[in-house]
């Protein structure tokens, strides 16, 4: 995550590397930099009336990610800051207030909080923190806002006998603070290498031929993806997935014969770029009995 005169940097290239080998880190993870933003909510307590009520909000600095990363449980963890100047009132006659239904937003996804606990007030001041939940890093590269909360609700209990009644006030806002940005990273495909090897050279003509394939990227692990023949442009076997990096291919029949070159293509995943191999076929006549 970004915010002003504060950003880190992990190269496609480690990110690659570091994804397919299957290890998952968060880059550096969160720093001491963070993102700030004010937002009024407008919240209605019923009988009670409705009042505005500013929020102040601090998220730590996360560093840039890529795509589809997995951003463990607190990374996001805001911290809040309520102006009671305009509930006063309220807080006088409300007991174990808490707020409930809140999430950050990064894009267009929420980001739900958890354990939210108010502190200990001061003046018109009421600390808040909370947890955020894990999420993952958006499927595409680009920079995305980090937002607060767009609604969210306040809740509290009456004094009353022989028990306290709950209340609860809907706070909303059309304009939630921007508190940051998060820099989402393309991974860099990294090459790899397809090995391809006819069972039969020769095959009488009207029959398939089968082609054993391997593929394995430049660390030397099973690819994942598919893999397809084809005769110049024109493909003549059904794509097929392959198995731990293996498979075994087979093609159309061949009705004439000749001497053909088959291009067997490995089409790529996305950790792995694409890659082939040529096989060569003879497809001889039948014999006669």
């Amino acid at each position: 995550m970004r915010t002003v005169g504060a950003s880190s940097r992990i190269t496609t290239a480690a990110l690659a590397v570091t994804l397919t080998v299957g290890v998952l880190v968060a880059a550096t993870g969160p720093t001491a930099t963070a993102g700030s933003g004010s937002t009024t909510y407008v919240c209605d307590f019923g009988p009670l009336g409705a009042h505005p009520v500013p929020v102040s909000s601090t998220i730590p600095d996360l560093s840039d990610l890529p795509v589809g990363a997995p951003v463990p449980a607190g990374s996001l963890d805001p911290s809040f800051v309520f102006d009671t100047a305009s509930i006063a009132g309220v807080l006088a006659v409300v007991t174990s207030p808490s707020a409930t239904d809140m999430a950050l937003g990064v894009g267009e996804q929420p980001v739900p909080l958890q354990g939210f606990v108010f502190g200990t007030p001061s003046g018109t001041s009421l600390p808040a923190s909370a947890t955020s939940d894990a999420f993952s890093a958006p499927a595409t590269p680009g920079v995305y806002d980090v937002t607060m909360p767009d609604s969210f609700t306040f809740t509290g209990f009456l004094p009353g006998v022989p028990a306290p009644t709950p209340v609860s006030a809907p706070c909303v806002t059309d304009v939630p603070a921007l508190l940051g940005t998060l820099t989402v990273l393309p991974i860099a495909a990294i090459p790899s290498t397809t090995e391809a090897k006819v069972v039969k050279k020769r095959i009488v003509k009207g029959k398939r031929a089968k082609i054993r394939t391997t593929v394995v990227d430049e660390l030397g692990q099973p690819a994942v993806g598919n893999v397809v023949v084809r005769k110049g442009k024109r493909a003549v076997s059904k794509e097929r997935a392959l198995d731990e990096g293996q498979t075994t291919i087979r093609t159309k029949r061949f009705k004439k014969r000749g001497r053909y070159t088959l291009t067997v293509s490995y089409l790529g995943g996305l950790l792995t770029e694409a890659s082939s191999d040529t096989v060569v076929v003879r497809v001889v006549r039948r014999r006669r009995r």
